[in-house]
């Protein structure tokens, strides 16, 4: 077997006599449902999704041209930037936050963040969480944070709000 584009599959196919008698399409029960084993058997067969990655999905060129830093929106009226180097609103004319502002506060450390714990902050720490930046670059951070042992729904987002806040208050 490899792994990869080539990649061989051996197919098998189990015996049905041999599932029926071990009673693997109606489990839990005592007696054996025809119905069951018909439904089971007649259902259609499970898709696998496809796995993608960034070289499947762009071209090096692509990703060169259509990629680019996602800077913050206008922090007075949310309009979004025409371009990285704008320093002013096209819409509002307030003065927008400056990329290099940006990049320093997703550097900034989580244990910089006032009102999270020692606790908290060894947690995500252990999970390689150690930045700002690092938390907001998490596709769903809220479900990440929940993976990490002794955090659950209500911590991840006391968390997120803390960093939310965090973030806001810097660049304002």
């Amino acid at each position: 077997m490899s792994h990869g584009r080539d990649r061989t599959y051996r197919r098998f196919t189990p015996h049905l006599a041999a599932l029926i008698a071990e009673r693997a399409f109606s489990p839990g029960e005592r007696g054996t449902s025809l119905g069951n084993i018909v439904e089971f058997i007649a259902r259609p067969n499970e898709k696998h999704p496809v796995r993608r990655n960034f070289t499947t999905l762009f071209s090096a060129q692509g990703i060169n041209e259509t990629l680019k830093l996602d800077l913050p929106p206008c922090q007075n009226c949310q309009t979004p930037r025409n371009a990285e180097k704008q320093k002013f609103c096209q819409n509002c004319g307030s003065k927008l936050v400056d990329e290099l502002i940006y990049n320093r506060i997703m550097a900034m450390e989580i244990n910089g963040v006032p009102g999270l714990t020692e606790f908290l902050i060894g947690k995500m720490e252990s999970a390689n969480i150690k930045t700002v930046g690092a938390l907001r670059a998490l596709q769903d951070p809220g479900t990440e944070l929940r993976k990490i042992h002794s955090i659950a729904q209500a911590r991840s987002d006391r968390i997120l709000t803390k960093v939310e806040d965090y973030v806001d208050e810097m660049m304002s």
